[in-house]
């Protein structure tokens, strides 16, 4: 695990939040701390488009549960 690259993946994936509607940068921001603590325990290097797709998938369920209803 290369802590610094996991802290650069991390600026960039914040970075490209920015331009995401706020529900999606919600969710995503919940749900990053999971990642990372994920990352962390298992001594994982983070890499950002798989990062960002996970973040993305994340959302996505919670609308369609929100759709549910």
């Amino acid at each position: 695990m290369d802590p610094t690259r996991n802290i650069e993946v991390l600026i960039r994936v914040l970075e490209r939040l920015k331009t995401e509607s706020p529900e999606f940068q919600e969710d995503a921001l919940w749900k990053l701390g999971n990642f990372i603590t994920e990352a962390v325990d298992q001594e994982t290097t983070l890499e950002e488009h798989s990062l960002f797709e996970r973040l993305r998938d994340f959302h996505l369920r919670i609308e369609e549960m929100a759709a549910e209803g």
